[in-house]
């Protein structure tokens, strides 16, 4: 039987995954409604609709209570903090040295974070597997002050590896309650899965926003796909569709990795269902990386699990969504990778201390080389972008930060037959495909797609952890404690 507590806890997790899932149902239905109509009614639908699943859900339990406990702070501010990145369309609203309107929500969680920490400050300690992204954060301040003390580098620079830094050790703490690491990834998986639908209709009905990245992207004129598909897939997200491809790989494989658990009929058969879509999705993006690091990351994740029954459904689901279009003519393709390295090496070699500044690659303003014979474009690489404007140690202080949370997702000699050792691998997976397309793009970069991987990591080692991973227990710890 159930204690007092216990009841009153259950009822608090119910409205609060009422709460989360409603407004991103809301938010679907408004962004439907405002392509059928126009924004302005679109806008309206959505935030009555959130209004009322807002009253619904403290109806259920003591929500008001909740948000107002310091308690609640962690989760509000990892939940703000992921759906602010996924603002539908830039409003692209200068406030201040670059910061826009589309910032707020993500300076906003930090305000509830910090509001959090300065609590617990006592009992708050750095766990381990974060130390290299501090350090990165650390060394960008320095080359800020050396080469480009302006606010809008120190917020492109300092400001966004800290943000991720800050996030990251929130989300270890946080996702050590079971409850909340899967409501985290329910919502990853949720987000991602608007998105694709978006994506998929915009893609068959030719539907896209003038002058944004918004629905699909036309292909340029010479390229051989021009005149045989509508486009590529960019979803809503204001990204370009090289962006959205490794945007739905680690959703998909949390998706993938619930399916593998065999928990019910119905979950692994809507769980394939909901990792089709978003295989399509990334297909449709015709980004050769992301199909790359997709099937490398699915030959990976059924070598180590071994789910021999479910095999050649998943097989079968990647090939039918590559095969129902004309993907594979993609690779007849040339690229400039090579060359866009050569150039960044270039760079680097002429900055190796400092590099050029953070947003300092290109002109922020025009968007054109920096100085004469720089680049035209970035190196589509994020490890070599972040050497190029931060120095050498700056990027192998990147590289150190995300090999350092690898291996607390991968979380060491555990049971991947368990349902926390499926899904720990899954992520692993997921993020191990982020990082194939990241050596063809700059995703680190890229708001929407880093923040996923920050806050999966720290999902990834919570069951990592919780299946008994060495690995993942020694670097997350020590975190917190409320004990004195």
């Amino acid at each position: 039987m159930l204690t007092e507590t216990q009841s009153s806890r259950r009822a608090l997790d119910s409205a609060v995954a009422t709460a989360a899932f409603g407004l991103v149902g809301a938010t679907a239905v408004g962004i439907v409604v405002a392509m059928l109509t126009s924004t302005a009614i679109g806008g309206t639908v959505g935030v009555g609709l959130g209004v009322a699943v807002a009253v619904y859900a403290s109806a259920k339990g003591q929500l008001f209570a909740f948000i107002g406990s310091i308690e609640a702070l962690p989760g509000a501010a990892i939940t703000l903090f992921l759906l602010g990145a996924f603002v539908p369309v830039s409003v692209d609203a200068t406030l201040i040295a670059g910061l826009s309107l589309d910032d707020v929500p993500t300076l906003a969680a930090v305000g509830l974070g910090l509001l959090w920490v300065a609590g617990n400050r006592s009992s708050i300690t750095l766990p381990r597997i974060a130390v290299p992204l501090f350090a990165l954060v650390a060394w960008t301040l320095v080359t800020w002050a050396l080469v480009d003390p302006s606010l809008r580098s120190l917020f492109i620079g300092t400001g966004r590896w800290a943000i991720y830094a800050f996030m990251l050790v929130l989300g270890i703490i946080w996702f050590k309650e079971t409850t909340m690491r899967w409501w985290f990834i329910g919502l990853l998986i949720a987000l991602a899965f608007i998105q694709a639908l978006v994506s998929i209709w915009a893609y068959h009905a030719d539907w896209f926003v003038t002058g944004s990245f918004v629905g699909i992207e036309r292909f340029r004129w010479y390229q051989p796909l021009s005149d045989v598909v509508n486009g590529r897939a960019t979803g809503f997200l204001g990204i370009a569709s090289n962006f959205f491809g490794g945007y739905v790989l680690i959703p998909a494989f949390a998706a993938l990795g619930i399916a593998l658990t065999r928990r019910s009929t119905a979950i692994t058969a809507s769980m394939l269902t909901v990792f089709g879509l978003l295989t399509y999705a990334g297909v449709i993006s015709y980004t050769r990386a992301t199909v790359i690091g997709l099937i490398l990351g699915v030959i990976g994740l059924l070598v180590v699990t071994r789910p021999l029954p479910m095999v050649p459904v998943v097989v079968a689901v990647v090939a039918i969504a590559i095969i129902a279009t004309p993907f594979l003519s993609r690779f007849e393709e040339g690229n400039d990778r090579l060359s866009l390295t050569g150039e960044a090496a270039s760079i680097i070699s002429k900055n190796p201390i400092t590099g050029v500044g953070s947003g300092d690659y290109l002109d922020p303003v025009t968007g054109e080389p920096t100085e004469d014979g720089s680049p035209e474009v970035t190196p589509h690489n994020s490890f070599l972008l972040q050497a190029s404007e931060t120095g050498l140690l700056g990027g192998l202080l990147l590289l150190a930060a995300v090999l350092a949370l690898l291996a607390g997702v991968w979380g060491g000699p555990l049971d991947r037959t368990t349902v926390a050792g499926l899904m720990c691998t899954a992520i692993f997976a997921g993020m191990g495909a982020v990082l194939v397309q990241t050596l063809s793009n700059n995703l680190l970069h890229i708001p929407p797609v880093a923040t996923q991987f920050w806050l999966a990591g720290a999902a990834g080692v919570a069951f990592a952890t919780s299946a008994d991973g060495s690995w993942a227990h020694k670097l997350s710890l020590p975190t917190f404690s409320r004990e004195p």
